[in-house]
């Protein structure tokens, strides 16, 4: 028998070797055998609709430290007890022009039963399937990667063997998807001899929200080496998506995918708004420690981030990363009588730095009178603050 020992809101940090702070809903731990934790999240589309960009940004970060990642929704749970019909995801839509290599590569890797059910089964049904076959003490290394090649076999059905060759397919999902992190930029530039594919909003005006953009060395393909697929789940979040009627089946059916994307070593989740936002970290290869990327204050980051007004969390993600201390989230500024004279949202006191938010701009003046460097919550704030603190 297999037994994993679930923990409700654990919190994963620095010390698990996580980049990202991040608090699943349930953590798995295996009671025995090599298996990765798995850390699951149960997510509710009226409040992650907006986080989107923070959630992947977290599970990303677990994937890269050696844990597994698994989201369910409520759609899901209705598919897997209730008899629900599951919507086709991306994965759904393949060539017939590469069943011949999927069939040889099923053969070798004894993956077509596999493949088969990871595009068709409920995620719930999928992460069970993975419990039970991964928690075998002798059985997770082999178990990982019998996925990872099913995974790379179902892939390679969204190649078009007539076009894969053309880089004009690299420069329409550019378009699409905006500037890519600068890691998925790197890679890219350094793959030699690249096939592209892929499908969703860059090549299917049908499919506005979601896209899966596929980069593959042409000797990875034969010998076949899964290690060097990159894969690109992209989510259109901007306002008027997230408020669209047929976003929701897109997002959900996007989670979906990523829980498979996560078995390639490098596969991608980013969201339009985290890349406008800047917020994917350089990671490591998955299984290392990734700890050293996070300052020694992380943990007061963190708490910082989540007291402080959210339209300041892009600029206080630019902070982290250029080093700059944590500030006191709901200063007041007061005179030598204690009367306070204004409020900051944020403010460094030592420095005698200040991020007004909202109304409190308007007494800019009065920290400036105070001998203080004061900065109204725009666009340009995160910059103003690191010049700020280094004069």
């Amino acid at each position: 028998s297999v037994s994993w020992l679930m923990e409700p809101q654990a919190d994963l940090t620095g010390t698990d070797g996580v980049v990202v702070p991040s608090r699943p809903d349930f953590l798995l731990r295996p009671m025995r055998g090599a298996a990765p934790p798995v850390a699951v999240f149960m997510d509710g589309f009226e409040y992650h609709r907006a986080t989107t960009g923070e959630d992947c940004r977290k599970r990303m970060a677990l994937v890269r430290a050696g844990f597994k990642v698994w989201s369910l929704t409520r759609h899901d749970l209705e598919v897997a007890f209730d008899g629900v019909a599951e919507a086709a995801t991306l994965l759904d839509a393949q060539n017939p022009g590469m069943a011949p290599l999927q069939r040889a590569l099923d053969d070798r890797w004894q993956t077509a039963t596999l493949r088969r059910q990871l595009m068709r089964e409920p995620a719930l049904v999928l992460l069970l399937h993975w419990l039970r076959e991964s928690g075998a003490s002798d059985t997770a290394a082999s178990t990982a990667e019998r996925w990872r090649n099913a995974i790379f076999t179902a892939l390679l059905g969204l190649f078009d063997s007539q076009r894969m060759k053309d880089p004009a397919l690299r420069d329409q999902f550019e378009r699409s998807a905006g500037t890519l992190p600068g890691q998925i930029a790197e890679t890219l530039a350094d793959m030699d001899a690249p096939a592209f594919g892929g499908t969703g909003a860059w090549l299917d005006e049908s499919k506005p929200f979601e896209s899966l953009f596929l980069a593959l060395p042409l000797a990875a393909v034969e010998p076949p080496d899964p290690a060097r697929l990159l894969a690109i789940l992209h989510l259109r979040d901007d306002e008027p998506s997230t408020r669209h009627a047929n976003y929701r089946p897109a997002w959900n059916r996007t989670l979906r995918l990523f829980n498979l994307l996560q078995f390639l070593p490098d596969g991608w989740w980013i969201t339009h708004q985290g890349v406008q936002a800047g917020l994917y970290p350089e990671f490591g290869p998955i299984g290392e420690p990734q700890a050293d990327a996070m300052p020694p204050d992380a943990g007061e980051w963190a708490t910082a981030t989540e007291l402080a007004a959210e339209p300041l969390h892009p600029a206080m993600r630019q902070w982290v990363t250029a080093g700059l201390p944590v500030p006191e989230v709901g200063f007041e500024l007061a005179d030598d009588k204690g009367e306070v004279l204004a409020e900051a949202e944020l403010a460094w006191p030592k420095e005698r730095v200040a991020v007004l938010h909202g109304e409190q701009a308007e007494n800019v003046a009065v920290f400036e009178r105070a001998g203080w460097q004061a900065y109204p919550a725009e666009d340009d704030v995160a910059e103003r603050v690191i010049n700020g603190l280094a004069a």
